[in-house]
């Protein structure tokens, strides 16, 4: 193998390897940024849920506790 071809293939590999490695940590901060998005989002949804399902309760019968539809849908 020649000798320039040999070190340009030395060269791509490790700035390859290097941008891989920066890919590799940009993706686990994002994916580290959205898990705190859907824990704070599912939070919400649950709160909204059991508000909603408090207040669209068979009115014939008594309305469940907000706290006790949350705890349903967080246990």
């Amino acid at each position: 193998m020649n000798n320039k071809l040999r070190q340009g293939l030395i060269i791509s590999t490790i700035v390859t390897l290097g941008l891989l490695g920066q890919v590799k940590e940009a993706i686990a901060q994002t994916l580290n940024d959205k898990n705190i998005d859907k824990t704070e989002e599912l939070a919400r949804v649950t709160d909204n849920t059991a508000s909603a399902i408090s207040a669209n309760f068979d009115l014939d019968r008594s309305s469940p506790d907000v706290s006790a539809v949350k705890q349903f849908f967080m246990g």
